[in-house]
């Protein structure tokens, strides 16, 4: 980390990568934060040259039309001070730019208005860990010509299953799926790149789509939720192309209001979000996983490991929020027991090669479990199935039973407490002394509401303050100060168990700086009180990044008034939610 002042005394940092990407003619790839704030002054003028944003109904989900225009011409204006065009924009889980520049231009980049920090970005892959041995598993049934595999009863998914029209939409981000893609899935949208690294993702990406929604057809395997669309992410699993790709979803999920689930199954070291100044940019991979929360439930698998430590998968300071809508999945046998060592033969090389799937991790990171030894699913480039171990598998079961839960208006907080409220005890613990509680679908469920705000008030002032609850992530409200109150109107008396807060703030990634509230009720749109304080302080925050705040006691009220102040920005919020029973 390097760290040099301008005459003015503007002060910056340009955060350093172990491994840089650099091209051929020695330049550096940089990622360039912006402030959220110069960006949204920037809408009168982006729109005056030009710059529009998509018809969500005329693109497909990806398409860089999607950017806010408002930051691609906040790129465009940055990038021409070097003479050169961006060579990615990320305006929905960052607001930053990538640029090929060498290390003189930086000079000039971090001058510019709006700049806020400068990251190398980072070249190092990531990590997926599993093993092959037969085409079924023991506890696997036959049916006809179709494996029915064990874990399919166990996680009460067995028998006929329907997506109905309004269906949550489900996200892998893997490697590539390439072609001949099985007949046996269907794929609603594939975006693959060739594998830069071994044609293990390929075998990889078909098992995780056919463990989701193999068909149930009387042929090869049966998944979870049979025939169920699959929106496929295969750019790889190095940082960037899994940034890129929660980009290009949560594009399309805000500017379509489109809440589903993304199945994550590759680690490669914590991720903590937001970092701290001894962190590199992979943190940028959990700013990412924080946005996209917002909008999709996110199960990563935990990692195989055999660790009880948090450094394989999305943490906060070293442990697992309860209620962030990411979850880390640990993978269990069909007995219940934490997955162990599973060395098979692993056959696509010649000779077989024996590998080992080295024990599911666990730990205060992991908050649920699923199965994930003796896994049957799909081969790639085959008319035979496979058996994979590894907590690869246990997240797509996850996920799969998550999106099965409500529509494609459910918010994540609604899927994560139906994973929660409604797993089951196995009877078995991990080596923690933590009980493994394993998913389990549930047609009748402990489900969580999500309270309609009908109106909202403030003392500080109104403008914009319908962006509350307008469902979008990028429309603020700001407080002008770093200090402010909201009264949110629910119409009549509801029970509040939760405020999730998306706050909008200038801090930069690297930072830690804190943010306190108060929630109380009130009689009155005007926030007179009735109720007590319940007091939260949160270490650190990111732009949005969400913060769910759980009542320590329930409130039965109306009007809900939130009190903040935010120690590192202007107080500002894109969206407030409410949630009860």
């Amino acid at each position: 980390m390097l760290t040099f002042s301008h005459a003015e005394e503007k002060s910056f940092t340009l955060y350093k990568a172990q491994k840089p990407i650099v091209n051929s003619r020695g330049e550096y790839r940089y990622a360039v934060q912006l402030s959220p704030f110069y960006t949204d002054s920037l809408k009168e003028k982006a729109d005056k040259a030009g710059y529009t944003l998509a018809d969500v109904h005329k693109v497909k989900p990806g398409d860089p039309n999607l950017e806010l225009p408002e930051v691609r011409f906040a790129a465009d204006i940055v990038s021409n001070l070097i003479g050169r065009k961006p060579e990615q924009v990320r305006s929905w889980v960052a607001t930053e730019f990538e640029i090929y520049a060498t290390p003189s231009d930086l000079e000039k980049i971090s001058r510019a208005e709006g700049v806020i920090s400068i990251s190398e970005l980072e070249g190092k892959e990531a990590n997926i860990v599993l093993s092959q041995s037969t085409t079924t598993a023991i506890g696997d049934t036959i049916s006809g010509s179709e494996v029915v595999p064990w874990w399919l009863s166990y996680t009460n998914t067995l028998g006929n299953y329907a997506p109905p029209s309004n269906a949550a939409r489900l996200y892998t981000i893997e490697g590539p799926l390439m072609s001949p893609i099985s007949q046996d899935i269907v794929i609603g949208s594939n975006q693959s790149a060739s594998s830069s690294v071994d044609i293990w993702e390929y075998w990889h990406s078909a098992h995780v789509t056919g463990v989701i929604g193999a068909k149930q057809n009387n042929m090869l395997s049966r998944g979870v939720n049979p025939g169920q669309p699959i929106s496929h992410k295969g750019y790889g699993i190095a940082d960037t192309p899994v940034i890129n790709a929660l980009n290009e979803i949560v594009s399309y999920s805000d500017v379509a209001r489109d809440w589903g689930v993304i199945s994550m199954s590759l680690n490669n070291g914590a991720i903590q979000y937001p970092g701290n100044n001894t962190q590199e940019f992979s943190h940028a991979r959990g700013r990412a996983m924080a946005i996209a929360s917002n909008y999709h439930l996110i199960l990563q698998s935990a990692g195989n490991n055999n660790s009880n430590q948090c450094g394989w998968g999305y943490t906060f300071n070293d442990t697992a929020l309860p209620w962030d809508a990411i979850m880390l999945v640990g993978g269990h046998d069909r007995l219940g027991n934490r997955s162990a060592n599973d060395p098979v033969y692993f056959n696509h090389t010649t000779p077989p090669t024996v590998v080992t799937a080295e024990g599911s991790n666990f730990g205060p990171c992991v908050e649920i479990w699923a199965p994930s030894q003796q896994i049957t699913s799909l081969r790639y480039n085959s008319s035979q199935t496979q058996v994979l171990s590894g907590t690869s598998f246990s997240a797509p079961i996850a996920a799969a039973i998550a999106s099965r839960h409500g529509d494609y208006n459910t918010r994540p907080l609604q899927r994560e407490w139906f994973l929660k409220k409604n797993g089951q005890y196995t009877g078995k613990y991990a080596e923690d002394g933590s009980a493994i509680y394993s998913t389990k679908w549930n047609s009748s469920p402990n489900s969580l509401k999500r309270h309609n705000i009908q109106s909202a008030w403030s003392p500080q002032t109104n403008s914009g303050i319908s962006n509350l609850y307008n469902g979008s992530y990028n429309d603020m409200w700001n407080a002008g100060a770093p200090t402010g109150t909201v009264v949110l109107d629910l119409g009549t008396a509801k029970n509040v168990k939760f405020l999730r807060v998306t706050p909008r703030s200038t801090v930069k990634m690297h930072e830690e700086f804190k943010i306190e509230f108060s929630v109380q009720s009130s009689t009155n749109s005007t926030g007179s009180v009735i109720g007590t304080y319940q007091d939260f302080m949160v270490p650190k925050h990111g732009d949005r990044a969400p913060i769910t705040l759980a009542l320590s006691s329930d409130m039965n009220t109306r009007y809900v008034v939130l009190h903040a102040g935010n120690y590192g920005s202007w107080l500002a919020y894109s969206e407030i939610e409410v949630y009860g029973q």
